[in-house]
């Protein structure tokens, strides 16, 4: 033990992480800003915002959706949803932007996940989507 009594049992500075921290953010993208997606992912969204406490109609589409999250070894700990959302006045109308009266103003905003977000059940993973990005791409370059 040093006199700061700062050591663990085992020799390890308790107070202190390694550089660099073994702490990993991971950062999980919902919906990319301006992504288009089916009436079935939106509805989906929807549900799970609202299971979190999120208005989904004062939510940004054209900002994204993130899901963050600090991993300690095996653990994630506290998971974030990040997004932008619409300013809104007393009566919940959106509030026009002073520096630009054609867009509402809005904020970034971070709220504690409750309620994990549901697989999309359409998904058939990596090798399924890049097959079908090569595809699209090869049909594409035979016109």
């Amino acid at each position: 033990m040093t006199p700061d009594n700062k050591l663990a049992a085992n020799g390890v500075h308790y107070d202190l992480l390694p550089v660099p921290s073994p702490i990993e953010r991971r950062i999980v993208t919902v919906v990319k800003g301006g992504q288009e997606i089916t009436g079935e992912q939106r509805e989906r969204i929807n549900r799970w915002l609202r299971a979190n406490e999120i208005d989904p109609a004062r939510v940004a589409a054209h900002s994204g959706i993130t899901v963050e999250c600090n991993v300690r070894g095996p653990r994630e700990v506290r998971h974030v949803i990040g997004f932008t959302e619409f300013y809104v006045d007393h009566d919940g109308q959106k509030v026009l932007n002073p520096r630009n009266p054609h867009d509402a103003m809005t904020y970034e905003r971070w709220v504690d996940q409750v309620v994990p977000l549901e697989a999309d059940p359409d998904w058939s993973g990596w090798d399924a989507y890049e097959r079908g990005v090569a595809d699209h791409k090869a049909a594409g370059e035979e016109k």
